[in-house]
């Protein structure tokens, strides 16, 4: 079947693509309205803040997922074939794993940010921006993924965080009020998690039996090299942004985080949607039909790489547009934008044959392969950010990442042609 048949398909995974391609954007574009005006609204400095709090929060939303939107989505694409009762085990041993990790990663991370000199500054920010982590472990996508209904699950998470964050415009007016606009991040997020959950129990999807703590530390055993991977991935994610902040001023880490959350929002938009109607879809059928997935996996890759160039594309052509609209405090807005714009393709090839080929099509061992991939990158990530943010600050923070970006996608790709492809 060639590449155009994939793309007219009428099959399930197609009609969930075109969906949730519709339902991301609306997800997408309140942030991305909301980013740019709180850009000028707190200007470099005041959005530092909101940068440097957010990968704080996002170490404790990584902690709390364990990499489970991977592991715990493949289990549930096969458990759903095995009757309801071994679905509702894997759920449930996956939630009290999820609050179990959220109670002990609070306490850690709270103990952290109170005792360490350099993050006082910042620590009614991440306190505000709090809500985000409790909402995210409340958030099921990973289920309805997992079932081939995250249609369901993504209207109301869209719907849940447009209704709240619109409140920014509206709350938010000067450089003081970071602490308010994080606020509200947060609180949208643990709305959306809310409802979400709401909506799981009464679809009655799920029914109450009886775990064992066994049960429990399966899934965490499971999930362990993706978490790993995970923890490993931040080094070039939040914790960019974290080194950027305890070595520079807080404009610039303004300007690099909302220049890469720009670029990573465009990004997922895109992406996301084809990973959550493919990935159930391919763990369930490799296991079946290996050859199959093989070359759905070849098809969606060429599809993304053309969408991804495109993307790279716009954001290069229009970045001094993007940055005369944000005011002189962010002239060198542009630039950052100009090296992330070659960002998108790897990011996105890296992940399809990561997340869908070494993970959705492999074992335990492949998944070591996937952590190695990124403890590798994270390492290589951390010498580069050292050496080049010394130097060139936030421009040098953004060619670390390119340069780890595409490390990644050439060592995912490597691994995939030797242990899945041939």
């Amino acid at each position: 079947m060639r590449l155009n048949s994939l793309i007219h398909s009428k099959s399930e995974e197609i009609k969930n693509v075109k969906y949730l391609f519709i339902l991301h954007c609306f997800d997408k574009i309140i942030p991305l309205l909301v980013t740019p005006y709180l850009m000028v609204t707190l200007g470099a400095s005041g959005y530092g803040y909101i940068g440097f709090s957010m990968a704080i929060i996002q170490y404790l939303m990584l902690f709390t997922d364990f990499g489970f939107n991977l592991s715990a989505t493949q289990r549930i694409a096969i458990a759903k074939e095995r009757g309801n009762e071994e679905l509702s085990r894997v759920f449930l041993s996956t939630l009290a794993a999820k609050i179990m990790l959220l109670i002990s990663g609070t306490l850690m991370g709270f103990a952290l940010v109170i005792t360490v000199p350099s993050f006082k500054e910042f620590t009614k920010t991440i306190f505000a921006m709090y809500p985000m982590v409790v909402g995210t472990v409340l958030t099921s996508s990973w289920f309805f993924q997992g079932i081939g209904k995250i249609r369901v699950s993504a209207i109301v998470t869209s719907i849940s965080k447009l209704l709240v964050l619109p409140f920014t415009f509206v709350l938010v007016k000067g450089v003081e009020d970071y602490d308010l606009a994080a606020f509200i991040q947060g609180i949208a997020y643990f709305i959306a998690g809310c409802v979400n959950f709401i909506l799981l129990i009464r679809l009655k999807l799920i029914k109450l039996i009886r775990i064992k703590l066994n049960d429990v530390f399966l899934e965490i055993k499971e999930s362990f090299p993706l978490f790993l991977s995970s923890v490993a991935t931040s080094a070039y994610t939040q914790l960019f942004t974290v080194i950027l902040g305890l070595h520079a001023n807080t404009a610039a880490v303004g300007r690099y985080s909302a220049s890469e959350r720009i670029m990573r929002a465009l990004c997922f938009a895109i992406y996301s949607p084809i990973n959550a109607a493919y990935y159930p879809k391919i763990a369930s059928l490799s296991r079946n039909n290996a050859d199959a997935a093989k070359k759905m996996i070849w098809k969606l890759s060429k599809l993304i790489l053309l969408i991804m160039m495109f993307l790279s594309v716009l954001l290069f052509a229009f970045a001094d547009s993007i940055s005369s609209l944000l005011g002189k405090e962010y002239q060198d807005f542009s630039t950052l934008l100009r090296i992330m714009s070659f960002a998108p393709v790897p990011i996105a090839l890296g992940a399809v044959f990561g997340q869908m080929g070494l993970v959705a099509m492999g074992d335990m061992h492949t998944k070591k392969l996937f952590q190695r991939v990124y403890v590798i990158a994270g390492a290589v990530s951390l010498v580069a950010v050292f050496v080049l943010t010394n130097f060139f600050a936030e421009t040098g923070a953004a060619v670390s990442l390119l340069i780890t970006e595409y490390l990644v996608f050439i060592m995912m790709l490597m691994y995939y042609r030797k242990n899945i492809c041939c």
